[in-house]
């Protein structure tokens, strides 16, 4: 499974953005969200220690294996978040199912295999997905949505 869809699930689910889990606090609650995605960064991929913690804002190797024992060990103690934990695994799984194709595919098709490099053609690509999503959202007016979709789409005269 790819890394970012893992990202956009565990923001999606716990209603964050993904510049809020990756900033350096120490608040506990944002804390214990950044646990929870490196440990399914750990579980639902195939990176290693080092890209994860590069992934999650440049984090050292020990700190992304003190991050899967620290939800390993409130999973063997707490049923309750056991649970949680559970459930936002089965909801990741269920998120890249229906997940369009991943970003990079997505950008390169629709902008063209050689106009951008791959951070950019990445950074479009999550662009147009971010859009889509704040479109699709049922909690906001249309007026609302519009508007900011196009803050988003608007980030993208940036990249071509």
């Amino acid at each position: 499974m790819n890394e970012h869809i893992v990202m956009r699930a565990v923001c999606a689910y716990h209603k964050v953005t993904p510049a809020a889990l990756l900033e350096r606090t120490k608040v506990a609650s944002i804390v214990w969200l950044r646990h929870e995605l490196i440990y399914l960064l750990r579980s639902h991929t195939n990176l290693g220690w080092l890209l994860i913690g590069k992934f999650v804002g440049g984090r050292d190797q020990a700190t992304v294996k003190n991050s899967v024992e620290q939800v390993t060990e409130r999973i063997l103690s707490d049923p309750t978040y056991a649970a949680h934990v559970e459930n936002l695994s089965r909801f990741v799984q269920q998120f890249a199912q229906a997940s369009p194709e991943p970003a990079l595919a997505l950008a390169r098709r629709m902008i063209g295999a050689d106009a951008l490099g791959r951070e950019d053609a990445e950074r479009a690509g999550m662009c147009l997905l971010t859009a889509a999503s704040i479109l699709g959202n049922t909690d906001l007016s249309d007026a609302e949505a519009r508007q900011a979709a196009l803050v988003v789409l608007g980030s993208l005269a940036n990249v071509a």
